[in-house]
Formats: C-alpha cells, sequence, structure tokens
C-alpha cells in the first residue's frame, strides 16, 4: 500500500510518475457509530489522489439519508504540498481540506466548507448539483481514513 508520503516523493520523480499512481483512503462508518453520532451526515467517505500533470484529488461521499434524492456525491480538485501533509482545494470555490497521514491512516479535516455535487445530475450547470456542504467542526468537518488499495 502506498502513502500519501510515497506519492509526494514519486511526484518530484519526473518520468518515473507517469505510471499509474494512486493513493487511496476509505472510510465506512458503522451503525453504532452512526446513532452515536446523528448529526453527522457522511455514511462513507473514499478520497483518491492522483499525480498526472499536478496532484489531483477526488472525493465519493455517502450520506447516511437521501438529500434531493440521493446518498451519492462526489467533486474533485488540485492538491499542493503544505505544512505537514496536503492541502487540497475544489473547483469553483467548492472549499478546502488538509489531508496527513502516517502510512495507515489518513487525517482529513475540512478548513471551511466543502461543496459536492450529486452523483446523478443531469445539467451541464454544475451549480444545480452542489447539495451537500460539509462545513468545518466536529460533526462533518474531521475524518480519519484507513489506506485501502485503489479500486
Amino acid at each position: 500500500m502506498k502513502s500519501l508520503l510515497a506519492l509526494l516523493i514519486l511526484s518530484f520523480a519526473g518520468s518515473v510518475f507517469a505510471q499509474e499512481t494512486q493513493v487511496c483512503f476509505e472510510r465506512t462508518y458503522s451503525e453504532a457509530h452512526m446513532k452515536k453520532n446523528p448529526k453527522q451526515l457522511v455514511k462513507s467517505i473514499v478520497v483518491t489522489l492522483t499525480q498526472e500533470e499536478h496532484l489531483y484529488n477526488s472525493i465519493v461521499v455517502k450520506t447516511r439519508k437521501p438529500i434531493k434524492g440521493t446518498t451519492g456525491f462526489s467533486s474533485g480538485g488540485a492538491c499542493n504540498i503544505s505544512r505537514g501533509g496536503l492541502a487540497c482545494g475544489f473547483d469553483a470555490d467548492g472549499g478546502n481540506f488538509v489531508l496527513t497521514d502516517n502510512g495507515k491512516t489518513a487525517l482529513l479535516k475540512i478548513s471551511n466548507a466543502l461543496m459536492l455535487y450529486r452523483d446523478n445530475i443531469d445539467s451541464e450547470d454544475e451549480s444545480e448539483g452542489r447539495d451537500l456542504v460539509l462545513k468545518a467542526g466536529a460533526a462533518n468537518g474531521i475524518y480519519k481514513l484507513n489506506s485501502v488499495p485503489c479500486k
């Protein structure tokens, strides 16, 4: 399993990194956890970091109950190296987060808010699908994720 640190090191290795290189983290919360945390919207979260021309992130979230008819939301954007990890942001002021890891787990902290798109929107206007907003704070702003093989 690759760690975030390994991805950062490889991102500076030039053409060697042009091969497929991804790092993935995820978490699915148990029913017991969800009952103890009734304000938490996120049932599962997957973060994929990919190096192509730039370091890019994608997030896929499933919510505990439907919001505007769906439980699936996603978004993505660029990441940059920051103190102790990665600072990642979403396009068009969709928010940002910091991701740090220790090889087996990662901590995702939302800086202000993340605005995610419904997975099932048919419109070309992406702003119509920004229906899940996760704000910084205890209930929906910090996620401990596990390092997993990318699918």
